[in-house]
């Protein structure tokens, strides 16, 4: 009998050891994949192509930008970006041929893109939408500016806000009919779209549910005006260079404890059996919090 009860004894303490270093293994297991080196380069020629860009060396931001559009390891929004900065670099340097080559380019990849340069150069615009009329035939010729204040973050399954306001151009079935923001989760292909509630005639809110997820996200979307006829007029963001914001778990901390406790409960049973046994040297255990246990006579 004092065989069994050691035998049973050290059972109890190898199974709580056991599911108390559950969890460390699986977790571990899940660190970031090694990254390729032909990602790693093109990530390193943008950094170094946007770095000669903003320090105004538009020649030496053409060479290295040039390389990355044609890259076919590149991302369509590692393109995009190359291709904007390559088209602002060549009209700058006054080539407007290559310019309109790059933008052109850039417009096939996102017919709907809406420039970003900061400057608000007028030449530099005048270009681009030279070649965006051309390239994108649908396109409206009226002129409407987006402005949209990021919330900072949200919490899955909780309600989420976005305003957007038009700054510039003419509001109603002439003008900017609508506002619409298309969301998603990081890693969904497809958009989910809502059309926005105008509140004053300039400003445009959507109010929706995020979808809940323990583990927390990122959510990615962008937001359009468009007209009566569906054309975009002005946009931020885009399919391919969506703004993004952090979304937190709804229930992380309550699950990273759960898993604890659930290592941790091993233990503790094993030292309450040892407990109940040494207490009662092999009678049966008094009824308590963890029922009646028996100790097999």
């Amino acid at each position: 009998m004092a065989r069994t009860r050691i035998a049973l004894l050290v059972g109890l303490l190898v199974v709580g050891h056991a599911l108390a270093n559950a969890v460390v293994p699986v977790r571990l297991a899940r660190a970031a994949p090694d990254v390729p080196d032909v990602v790693v380069d093109v990530r390193a020629r943008l950094a170094e192509g946007r770095r000669a860009y903003v320090e105004l060396e538009y020649r030496a931001a053409i060479r290295v930008l040039a390389s990355v559009s044609r890259d076919p390891a590149a991302t369509n929004a590692q393109r995009i970006e190359a291709l904007e900065l390559l088209g602002i670099s060549f009209v700058v340097v006054g080539n407007e041929e290559s310019a309109r080559e790059a933008f052109g380019d850039l417009l096939a990849i996102d017919p709907g893109y809406v420039l970003r340069e900061e400057s608000g150069s007028p030449h530099i615009l005048r270009v681009y939408e030279q070649v965006r009329r051309v390239a994108v035939p649908t396109v409206s010729g009226q002129r409407v500016s987006l402005e949209h204040a990021a919330p900072v973050s949200g919490a899955a399954g909780r309600h989420l806000e976005i305003v957007a306001t038009v700054t510039r151009g003419v509001r109603g079935p002439r003008g900017v009919y609508e506002v619409v923001l298309r969301h998603r989760k990081r890693g969904t292909l497809e958009y989910r779209e809502l059309a926005m509630r105008a509140l004053d005639g300039a400003r445009h809110r959507a109010r929706f549910t995020l979808p809940a997820d323990d583990r927390g996200y990122q959510l990615e979307y962008y937001l359009e005006a468009r007209d009566l006829a569906g054309r975009q007029l002005a946009r931020i963001g885009g399919p391919d260079l969506p703004l993004s914001l952090p979304i937190a778990g709804a229930t992380t901390s309550s699950r990273s404890t759960r898993w604890l406790l659930v290592g941790a409960g091993g233990v503790l049973v094993g030292a309450a059996a040892i407990a109940v046994l040494l207490a009662t040297d092999g009678e049966a255990a008094p009824d308590g919090t963890l029922g009646t246990v028996g100790l097999g006579r």
